[in-house]
């Protein structure tokens, strides 16, 4: 097939770089062995992999599996069965080599239990089965300190608002530390996490605003604050858990921010200094579901829409807003719609997808972080080329094709031109027309400011073929 390759004559040297790595689908779940995770996150222990499905399975209930790093070695090691829980909607946590975790629905009551079970699927043990009054419908993930569980249920509770709990790891000595009643929050739907003493979440909804809000409390059920209530202009509606770094929290609102698809922010641990790091537009992502992971000074995420081919995305971001990253845009029918959140291990990321794959049920997935990922680096000037002229412009730039590219999949006509703003934000896309070589094309951006954007240039299946930068001076 005919390709293409754009080169930019580049006057300046400094660029932000296109995210960039490696995707790999490590299994496609074909509904006997799962249907993907609506919510939650892999955990790993040495070289394999533990999740949850939320259905499918042996018994359609959904189950626990194993799955070694490099995608070998998938087992199916539990089945859920309805008495002893049903459709799990968040993660296993690992102790030693005993799992923990929770399912939404099933159990003695049919509100949902807190389970544990040995790492190679034996001795399943349903430890608590949730009643409406003491909580029901348990929809995030388990934390651990000093052989205490910390979680939150959905509803239930003295209010029905949900409420946050604490029990021994032998399943006794279970304690209602809280109990949401609406205006201190409501329907917490994602995993508390634990600093010192002190543990800290969000509720989807309820608060001042009825938005969700912000709070924190300590181990012992003592000292609840709402740090912070969404309004819609600084999000709504959280659907994902908090990450802390030092004295900052940071988080996603599924909603709300400047373009209502959602943001991403921080906060202090005390309430104050909030910011707003990111809203999405529909271009660098839409209505983050899972939550984000910290590496040094980066955050990494998913968003459930948006993204180049609106199906999500897998992103990087500065803990200072800047610097964004679409490193990976999901496609229909391959895999779309990520509801979970992501596992850092050393450079590598690990999710699941709910949606496409082999089989239509969803996959888990791998995806190995370039090394020289960066929200600044340097681009190579080309002072030789003149493929796209004149650059500085006041906004008109000539885009000349380049005959004989190396590019698989990125024929004349398939692929993709975007221009993006300093902050990561799509200012300009267009498809590559069908002409002849040498052929010349118009990309105006005389309706943007003063300033160094930056281009890619898309195969037909999505990955990066080219990248440089544009000048506008007026």
């Amino acid at each position: 097939m005919k390709k293409i390759q754009l080169l930019v004559f580049a006057v300046l040297c400094l660029g932000v770089g296109v995210g960039k790595g490696q995707y790999k689908i490590l299994h496609s779940f074909n509904g006997t062995d799962g249907r993907a995770l609506y919510y939650g996150a892999l955990a790993l222990n040495g070289g394999v992999i533990y999740g949850m499905t939320e259905d499918g399975g042996g018994l359609n209930y959904g189950n626990i599996f194993s799955i070694d790093t490099d995608g070998s070695n998938f087992k199916d090691l539990h089945d859920f069965n309805d008495t002893a829980g049903r459709y799990p909607e968040g993660s296993v946590i690992i102790s030693g080599k005993i799992l923990y975790g929770m399912t939404m629905g099933g159990g003695a009551i049919g509100h949902g239990c807190i389970f544990s079970i040995n790492a190679n699927g034996s001795n399943f043990k349903d430890l608590f089965d949730f009643n409406g009054f003491n909580g029901k419908a348990p929809t995030g993930s388990l934390v651990l300190s000093n052989g205490v569980l910390y979680g939150m249920t959905l509803g239930g509770g003295i209010h029905d608002s949900g409420c946050v709990f604490s029990i021994d790891t032998n399943g006794s000595n279970y304690k209602e530390l809280f109990d949401f009643s609406g205006p201190n929050g409501r329907g917490p739907w994602a995993d508390l996490i634990i600093s010192g003493n002190k543990l800290f979440g969000m509720t989807e909804y309820g608060g001042v605003n009825h938005l969700g809000c912000v709070f924190t409390i300590d181990i012992n059920g003592k000292n609840y604050k709402d740090l912070l209530d969404f309004n819609g202009v600084n999000g709504e509606w959280p659907i994902s858990s908090l990450v802390i770094f030092r004295n900052k929290l940071f988080g996603m609102a599924d909603e709300g921010g400047a373009y209502n698809l959602g943001c991403i922010f921080s906060i202090d641990t005390n309430g104050s200094a909030y910011k707003d790091l990111l809203d999405f537009n529909n271009t660098n992502g839409a209505q983050p579901f899972g939550s984000l992971v910290l590496s040094g000074n980066t955050l990494f995420g998913m968003s459930t829409n948006g993204g180049s081919f609106t199906y999500g995305c897998i992103l990087a971001l500065d803990t200072n807003g800047l610097g964004y990253n679409d490193l990976f845009d999901f496609n229909y029918p391959n895999e779309y719609y990520p509801k979970g959140s992501l596992t850092l291990s050393g450079n590598q990321l690990f999710g699941m997808v709910s949606d496409g794959g082999t089989y239509g049920y969803g996959v888990v997935f791998s995806f190995k972080i370039a090394n020289n990922l960066t929200a600044i680096n340097n681009l190579s000037a080309n002072t030789k080329s003149k493929n796209v002229f004149p650059n500085p412009s006041t906004g008109i730039f000539t885009l000349q094709v380049k005959s004989e590219p190396t590019f698989a999949k990125a024929t004349v006509g398939e692929g993709k031109i975007q221009v993006f703003n300093v902050m990561g934000e799509r200012v300009y896309s267009s498809a590559i027309p069908q002409t002849p070589k040498g052929a010349l094309n118009s990309i105006d951006l005389s309706g943007q400011p003063n300033g160094v954007y930056f281009y890619r240039v898309l195969n037909e299946g999505g990955g990066l073929a080219g990248e440089g930068k544009l000048i506008i001076n007026k």
